[in-house]
């Protein structure tokens, strides 16, 4: 499975902020952390798929839904 780290290294740093409109340390930070940046999402996966590369979303900083919504919503584990 892809990583970060690995995302990061095939697709390298300075290419990468240039596509996410930000610094090199801001695409070194993710790296470190592990996640990307939930806004990140749309690049990072565009550039993936046209690197044939698997993204994840749990790569991401998406912010966990309440389990009081899962539940109205039927979001649950099935």
């Amino acid at each position: 499975m892809e990583t970060v780290k690995s995302i990061i290294k095939t697709l390298g740093r300075e290419p990468l902020a240039t596509a996410l409109g930000v610094g090199v340390k801001a695409v070194g930070a993710a790296s470190v952390s592990g996640r990307f940046p939930a806004n990140w999402y749309l690049i990072i996966k565009n550039l993936c798929g046209a690197a044939d590369l698997k993204c994840p979303d749990a790569l991401f900083s998406f912010k966990p839904v309440p389990d009081a919504l899962q539940d109205k919503q039927g979001w649950g584990t099935p």
